[in-house]
């Protein structure tokens, strides 16, 4: 582990240089100001592709950056670990840090990426025999694939826990996003995959909260959403002009989100937000009142053959309970059909 250390530092104090000349040569870059100041510690060539790597801790990195020899579109499947050569004469052991996130901007602009791979269970099982991939995480950081606009196919791994702010926008070739069975994400951040004109469709998993503030805007080719149970907030424009879109369906669980533990821990009780957000659905023309469909069932008024069920008792305030969240959900999906006769959108006739 000292050894592993020290090839860190001495990492840190070559790049730091490096770094600094880069800085200076692109003062006027527009990215600037999203750039991480995290110094470079190593990278990897595999095949024609370069990774390079950021230290979290001692036993973890992020792919902080990416290069390629390769000028044609092709499948980039991202490492489970870097390694770190030990030093023989010393007996210590090549050290394998196990990557943990792509960082901020890693894959910006890059056009030659036609297939996004995630690392496997069995890539990280390879050097850690003990390795159970439910109990760790993987972050994917803002625009941290931004303008890859070759980028044709991408499954989210159910260990990815952040699709961070713009993550993906820009990404115009990008036509399927599939999240794995038992997602841990719980939020799909603002602008996300705006403007991924090619996007043809999107079910979001049961995991996620909360769809940021345009996330999907301008997903021009999308036909079809379908939100699960367990989303409570669709934020501000977050499928606004998706002129092709025909197809919603949204969760009942959008009328429980006062309630809610998450919402609670997240945002003040006088900033919490509504559950559809204004314009959520906005300038998607091609969208009619019967391209909408509600989850949600209106609860059955419990009775008996002969007599009604008292008001006070469990199983009518159980009734009650339920209808109001019904109630609730079904008050959010409406205002948006009010919203968009009110805007003149087209009706179901």
């Amino acid at each position: 582990m000292k050894k592993l250390l020290a090839i860190l530092l001495a990492g840190l104090m070559v790049f730091t240089m490096v770094a600094c000349g880069d800085k200076n040569k692109q003062g006027n870059n527009d990215d600037d100001q999203y750039k991480d100041t995290t110094v470079i510690v190593d990278s990897v060539t595999i095949g024609s592709d370069t990774f390079r790597f950021e230290n979290v801790d001692s036993e973890t990195v992020i792919v902080s950056g990416f290069s390629t020899t390769n000028d044609k579109a092709h499948t980039v499947t991202i490492p489970a670990y870097l390694m770190v050569p030990g030093n023989e004469r010393e007996q210590e052991p090549d050290q394998y840090l196990r990557v943990v996130g792509v960082g901020k901007l890693a894959f910006k602009t890059t056009s030659s990426i036609k297939t996004l791979n995630f690392p496997t269970e069995a890539a990280y099982l390879e050097h850690d025999a003990n390795f159970d991939i439910s109990k760790h995480s993987f972050t994917i950081a803002e625009y941290a694939f931004r303008d890859c606009v070759a980028l044709e196919s991408l499954t989210v791994p159910a260990y990815v826990t952040e699709i961070g702010v713009g993550a993906f926008i820009n990404c115009s070739s990008l036509k399927n996003v599939n999240f794995e069975a038992g997602s841990k994400l719980t939020e799909i951040q603002a602008s996300a995959f705006m403007s991924c004109v090619s996007l043809q469709s999107i079910t979001v998993p049961t995991s996620v909260k909360e769809i940021g503030e345009g996330a999907f805007f301008e997903c021009k080719s999308m036909t079809s959403v379908v939100i699960n149970e367990g989303t409570l907030i669709i934020g501000d424009q977050a499928f606004q002009k998706c002129a092709a879109l025909e197809s919603v369906q949204l969760p009942a669980s959008l009328g429980i989100y006062k309630d809610s533990d998450y919402i609670a821990s997240k945002y003040e009780e006088d900033q919490r937000p509504a559950p559809i957000g204004e314009a959520a659905f906005g300038l998607c023309d091609a969208l009619t009142e019967a391209g909408w469909v509600y989850a949600g069932v209106a609860p059955v008024k419990p009775e008996k053959p002969d007599e009604g069920v008292a008001e006070d008792s469990a199983e009518y305030k159980a009734y009650e309970e339920a209808l109001a969240v019904y109630e609730d959900a079904f008050e959010a999906y409406t205002a948006i059909m009010n919203y968009k006769k009110a805007m003149g959108f087209k009706s179901a006739s």
